[in-house]
């Protein structure tokens, strides 16, 4: 979760001013889910927002080693990957500058998953605090995740392709 923080700026690839990428990331992120139907958020620690967990894909890696790696380092858990939710990548949302002058799209791909041992547990690293929530009770979600966020609850049966 850290490659994204208070120095990178979401560039809308419809702006005439956006900048071409010069690099693509590949990530993935999961949804857990509690017994009252309420979504586990992650509370950064580098801004004021919730998140999904979740991560960047490291080399050699595949999506389910790089979910399950995620959690186990944000969360404490053991995670079981279960149906994928979507696949993000459209550029007006995932188009990322930084101050280095990066400018990175990221592909992103949400699943959601079970935890099979542990109980989630901020790591106070990456995020500060973690709670479940409803869906009419969301606190202030990372911009790029609102959209998988609002997929989550929708559960349309079939992944979203956005």
């Amino acid at each position: 979760m850290s490659h994204l923080n208070t120095h990178s700026q979401a560039i809308p690839s419809s702006s005439p001013h956006a900048p071409k990428a010069t690099g693509v990331y590949l990530a993935t992120f999961g949804t857990i889910w509690n017994e009252k139907n309420e979504l586990l958020l992650l509370h950064r620690t580098d801004m004021d927002r919730w998140c999904l967990p979740g991560g960047l894909l490291d080399l050699g890696e595949s999506v389910t080693e790089c979910l399950v790696r995620e959690c186990r380092e944000e969360l404490g858990v053991e995670i079981v990957q279960e149906e994928l939710l979507g696949i993000y990548s459209c550029p007006s949302r995932h188009l990322f500058s930084f101050s280095d002058g990066r400018v990175i799209h990221y592909i992103v791909m949400v699943f959601n998953v079970a935890v099979v041992e542990g109980i989630p547990t901020s790591d106070g690293v990456e995020s500060r605090d973690l709670r479940y929530f409803p869906r009419d009770a969301l606190p202030d979600i990372v911009p790029s995740h609102r959209i998988w966020v609002e997929d989550a609850f929708e559960r349309a049966g079939t992944p979203f392709i956005r």
